[in-house]
């Protein structure tokens, strides 16, 4: 399973391995179950039931499902979402440009999507891009793009799609001319390519250094890492999602985030709240909520009836102690707790 660095302490990444091993203890147990079954239809006859108790068949347990709530992370390149132009090595991590695959498409590019879409939910995705080679003419686009975007151009052409072309410097988002950016690139350079959800900004780096922001109004986006090339074949770039230490120090402009955001935090005045409610049933309100936001009903509401209890004992001036948060959302919290995640 693949564990960037950044987001190994992330809410996100936790949930996802915790959904890891219990889809793994699933399948251990129903291929025990299975087995043991098995074995036992073919040995034994089925018990008669006696005055100690029934006798029952053994069930296997059902096949848990999956949790779309929790997406699991790009770990290759896909290879049912590539132009016909494309050759995957290397695990599908590398790829090789072998041309148009008839005189008719040679003014055509060729792309590919990742496995997997960028999640949203770890705050900021980051993945990075090695030119292994690349001729002088030849083109390499770097990006991200939706599922409606053609793989016979190169991504930052077409709608639905966001790229850092390296031929001329532009950044490109659904058309032909783009927007001056940064520097070209080339053979043997590291081109990294990040989202940040929170911002819903996008921004390159070039061999560890930050190019700034290239892209604006990003919040909804929903889309998979992405690359193409054209022209002259050959050309071969490597992805990183994580698998190896990045170049750009990502963990760091993490960790910078994540403090800006707590100092931010800590700038807020409660005293602008409508209704105002006090520091302490301020805190109850928020422990209340996110129990119930992330499933925990059944202990969002001994949480809530504690507070109550304590109200009443010291006889506390508080009209509006936490409540149960029990909306539509958080029952649909509950259900997705309870589900396992069997495609990761």
């Amino acid at each position: 399973m693949v564990t960037p660095t950044y987001l190994r302490h992330s809410r996100y990444m936790s949930k996802l391995q915790a959904a890891y091993k219990r889809k793994h203890v699933t399948q251990k147990e129903s291929s025990s179950t299975s087995l043991s079954t098995s074995s036992s239809s073919v040995s034994l006859q089925r018990p008669v039931p006696s005055h100690r108790g029934a006798t029952f068949e053994v069930i296997e347990n059902p096949p848990a499902k999956e949790d779309h709530s929790l997406p699991p992370l790009p770990t290759r390149w896909n290879e049912a979402d590539k132009y016909g132009g494309l050759d995957l090595l290397q695990d599908g991590r590398e790829i090789r440009y072998a041309g148009p695959t008839s005189k008719i498409e040679q003014h055509e590019a060729a792309a590919v999507r990742a496995d997997h879409k960028m999640p949203h939910q770890g705050g900021i995705y980051y993945f990075e891009v090695e030119i292994l080679a690349k001729s002088k003419e030849g083109m390499v686009a770097i990006g991200f793009s939706g599922s409606k975007a053609s793989l016979e151009r190169l991504p930052g052409w077409e709608s639905d799609s966001w790229a850092y072309h390296g031929d001329d410097g532009k950044s490109f988002y659904g058309e032909s001319t783009g927007r001056n950016y940064g520097p070209t690139f080339g053979a043997h350079d590291i081109i990294g390519c990040g989202v940040n959800f929170t911002t819903g900004c996008a921004f390159f780096t070039k061999n560890g250094v930050d190019l700034g922001i290239a892209f604006r109004d990003l919040n909804n986006l929903r889309a998979f890492p992405s690359v193409g090339m054209k022209r002259h074949a050959g050309a071969t770039i490597k992805v990183n999602f994580g698998q190896t230490p990045f170049v750009f120090d990502i963990d760091g402009l993490v960790a910078r985030e994540r403090n800006n955001l707590g100092k931010e935090i800590n700038l807020t005045k409660t005293s602008k709240l409508r209704p105002p409610l006090d520091e302490s049933t301020l805190i109850q309100e928020l422990v209340s909520q996110y129990l119930a936001h992330d499933g925990y009903v059944e202990t969002a509401k001994a949480f809530a009836e504690d507070v109550h209890a304590e109200s009443r004992a010291l006889r506390s001036n508080r009209s509006n102690p936490a409540k149960s948060r029990l909306t539509e959302e958080d029952i649909e919290a509950t259900n997705r707790q309870r589900k396992q995640i069997v495609t990761l």
